[in-house]
């Protein structure tokens, strides 16, 4: 951090899209309490849950809201000729520190998970289209398309895979259209896909 008068402007290596949802929104109506809170409070303060006067005075109570199931698309690129790279300070990490950190994001990816409301819910992908190329973009932002739970098989994503790019797929019925995509696509498994590309990132920094 650097706290002098002066403002330093560092551009980030990383670029992620929103998470637009593919569908529409698919409601799920969720019931919890706010037992952990109010059994502290209860805890803190010579409390008994289950007494009804001392539930009510440590707040105790139910709650639901609406959750949106419906699946996310989004879209990382990062530029790796830019990682780890200061301009203002005229500072370089090391090529095993440049690989760290970008192996760090592929992994959170990889095991993504999301609390919601104590909630903890799965967001892991099911399916990946990706790898390392020359297109320091966005480059599959604008073909890989759902329409209900089917994915979509265009000849602009099939050409812009064979550019050298890899594909991954979570099998397990996420998508309606699941053979198809195994048949045209020839996917990896996820932990496969995250397996060769952390190889990849690797090879790229010569470590």
């Amino acid at each position: 951090m650097n706290t002098s008068d002066i403002t330093i402007i560092r551009k980030t290596s990383f670029y992620l899209t929103d998470a637009v949802s593919c569908n529409e929104f698919v409601n799920e109506t969720r019931f919890h309490n706010n037992l952990y809170l109010a059994s502290k409070y209860a805890k803190d303060n010579g409390l008994n849950l289950q007494i009804g006067k001392d539930a009510d005075t440590s707040g105790l109570m139910p709650y639901q809201y609406e959750f949106d199931k419906s699946l996310k698309q989004y879209s990382l690129t990062i530029d790796l000729d830019c990682v780890g790279i200061d301009e203002n300070f005229k500072a370089e990490a090391d090529a095993m520190e440049k690989a760290d950190r970008v192996i760090a994001i592929l992994n959170a990816i990889e095991h993504l998970r999301l609390v919601v409301k104590g909630n903890l819910d799965n967001a892991e992908p099911i399916f990946i289209v990706g790898g390392i190329g020359k297109a320091k973009t966005h480059y599959f932002e604008n073909v890989v398309r759902t329409e209900g739970r089917n994915l979509d098989l265009t000849p602009d994503l099939k050409d812009r895979i064979k550019q050298g790019y890899g594909v991954a797929l979570l099998q397990g019925g996420n998508f309606s259209n699941e053979k198809a995509i195994i048949e045209e696509l020839k996917p990896l498994s996820i932990s496969a896909f995250f397996e060769q590309l952390r190889g990849q990132v690797k090879y790229y920094y010569g470590v």
